[in-house]
């Protein structure tokens, strides 16, 4: 079908908006977004997320209860749009005024009929993937609703049926053709065994990802030495067996889920210089703890023989050997810390990572529920 329309519901906390948000508005950044695109995007706000939770805190208050932690507040359907169908449309001189209007008011219909409440709508026509020199855009747009009904002070999902999900699409199509866009609901046999065109740009992405971390690899040892050795930090005494199977082990736990930004490699870079620095500071602090035990022997010998003034030389190095002890050990903790908020911003992305993925999950379980139900 050249013409179809379906809607794919997804669902999250209220921990999840703002990156649902970002990614929305496009103000993260999306590795998957075809390089070029003729088309644009566009998005419309009804109402504030913060806004509108603080009104249900304020009713649930006024109950005497709170929210449950594991509700889910926020719920976004994925209105996938045929490829033929979209480009024609939008290479109509108010094909844009048009596509705008038949979202606003599938929003308005659902929230009207159902109860949600809109939170806003975001057309995306910049993802896709690429089938040799051609741009194969995946349009969609995605409606974000908030699961609460304001006027009956109740969440909107309990109360929803199985068919009620299939009757959104015939919402949305018939929503379209009063906007005079010909798009029809799309047909279980139509669909059937098709993925989700997400899918098909996570897998080129991620082709790509792999790529760029091969690369990586073989660039990092070669980088890493050349760093250090300008630096004076390691001289000859590195490992390079040994440090590619670190930098290896590092990024593959980084990249837990495969994908990972560009900018991020040259943190993860840093982290790996970072962690040999650390090791080589613990190993030089052992071997002053050496030296200052063989002087503290001598110390005593000297002492004994009454040697004065050799005692006393001793006794300067013993403190010098302390002195420089303890700056290793400031520079230790420094590149601890360093080590450890570096560790922090790649769990943070490991986290946006694993969304992504649950993401990705959710619209494969949705999809498998949606054949199900028809």
């Amino acid at each position: 079908m050249s013409n179809y329309i379906s809607l794919h519901a997804k669902y999250y906390k209220s921990n999840d908006y703002k990156h649902i948000y970002e990614h929305d508005f496009r103000i993260s950044n999306v590795t998957y977004k075809l390089q070029y695109s003729n088309y644009k995007n566009f998005n419309y706000e009804f109402e504030k997320f913060e806004d509108l939770s603080s009104q249900k805190a304020h009713i649930l208050a006024k109950k005497n209860t709170k929210a449950q932690a594991k509700e889910n507040t926020i719920v976004e359907f994925v209105c996938a749009l045929s490829r033929e169908e979209t480009e024609k449309i939008l290479k109509e001189k108010d094909g844009y005024e048009k596509l705008n209007n038949a979202l606003k008011m599938t929003m308005e219909e659902i929230s009207k009929r159902y109860g949600f409440t809109n939170i806003f709508y975001a057309f995306h026509g910049d993802e896709g993937y690429k089938n040799g020199a051609d741009n194969i855009h995946n349009f969609h747009a995605h409606l974000c609703f908030y699961n609460f009904d304001f006027e009956k002070e109740k969440s909107v999902l309990r109360t929803l049926k199985k068919d009620d999900f299939a009757k959104f699409q015939d919402l949305a199509a018939e929503c379209f053709k009063k906007c005079g866009l010909d798009f029809v609901r799309g047909e279980k046999k139509e669909v059937k065994g098709k993925d989700h065109l997400e899918r098909k740009y996570y897998i080129s992405s991620k082709k790509e990802v792999i790529k760029d971390i091969n690369n990586y690899l073989d660039t990092s040892v070669k980088n890493v030495i050349h760093s250090s050795t300008e630096k004076g930090i390691f001289s000859n005494k590195l490992d390079t067996n040994l440090l590619k199977q670190n930098i290896k082990k590092e990024v593959l736990k980084a990249l837990k889920f495969d994908l990972v930004p560009k900018s991020d490699k040259e943190k993860i870079k840093k982290f790996d210089e970072q962690k040999l620095q650390i090791d080589m500071l613990k190993k030089e602090n052992l071997e002053l703890l050496e030296i200052k035990k063989e002087a503290i022997k001598l110390l005593e010998k000297f002492e004994n023989n009454d040697i004065n003034e050799e005692n006393e030389n001793l006794k300067n190095d013993v403190k010098r050997g302390e002195a420089a002890n303890n700056i290793l050990r400031q520079e230790l903790k420094i590149e601890k810390q360093e080590n450890e908020n570096l560790n922090k911003k790649l769990s943070e992305q490991n986290t946006i990572i694993a969304n992504l993925n649950n993401q990705l999950q959710a619209s494969k379980m949705s999809s498998k529920n949606k054949n199900i139900d028809r």
